[in-house]
């Protein structure tokens, strides 16, 4: 992550205000980006595979590390994410705080009460916010938007913007090409590649 975005980091002439503006911001700002490499080269250790630029927060990651996969660009905030099964979540994705990605759940007519596991995937350039859950099995469409506090238990097509509980599609989202990375908001992250 650090040599990454370090070769990718803005540039200003040597001394200019920009520079020294830029500089001071990446002091300010590297006891978190350095938290949050070490919390990044922990979980890669574990298996997952972390894309380049990749915000992290503090988050719950229960079960097997090796099941995440998660696109260059992308923010995690403080969500919870079960790896019974295998989540995917693409480039330039934002994951706000208190999302919770559930990829298990229970046969309620088995008596046995077994795990039923199923994987979630996620397009690139999607939006899940705050406290939105998604169940097993789903897929969120390329460029979807989860609105706050839904429950999605069927696939978003792309484009789409769901809310509710059930969710259910309130309109497309007109923007058809984004262009954002939502891991450059973090202080830490935008101090190198410029806000």
């Amino acid at each position: 992550m650090l040599l990454d975005l370090w070769r990718r980091r803005a540039r200003a002439p040597f001394g200019s205000r920009e520079w020294i503006r830029l500089w001071g911001r990446r002091a300010a700002t590297l006891p978190a980006l350095l938290r949050m490499a070490w919390r990044i080269a922990r979980v890669r250790g574990q298996g997952a595979r972390i894309g380049a630029a990749v915000a992290l927060s503090p988050c719950v990651l229960d079960g097997d590390r090796a099941r995440l996969g998660v696109g260059s660009g992308t923010s995690i905030g403080r969500a919870w994410i079960q790896l019974h099964a295998a989540v995917e979540i693409g480039e330039c994705v934002a994951i706000n705080d208190g999302v919770r990605l559930l990829t298990g759940s229970h046969a309620v007519d088995d008596p046995a009460w077994s795990l039923v596991a199923q994987p979630i995937r996620i397009g690139d350039h999607a939006w899940i916010a705050t406290g939105a859950t998604i169940l097993p099995g789903v897929t969120i469409g390329a460029r979807a938007v989860v609105g706050a506090g839904a429950v999605v238990a069927n696939d978003v097509p792309e484009g789409a913007v769901v809310a509710g509980n059930p969710a259910v599609v309130v309109r497309q989202r007109a923007l058809a090409a984004p262009a954002y990375m939502p891991s450059r908001n973090y202080a830490c992250i935008g101090a190198w590649l410029g806000r």
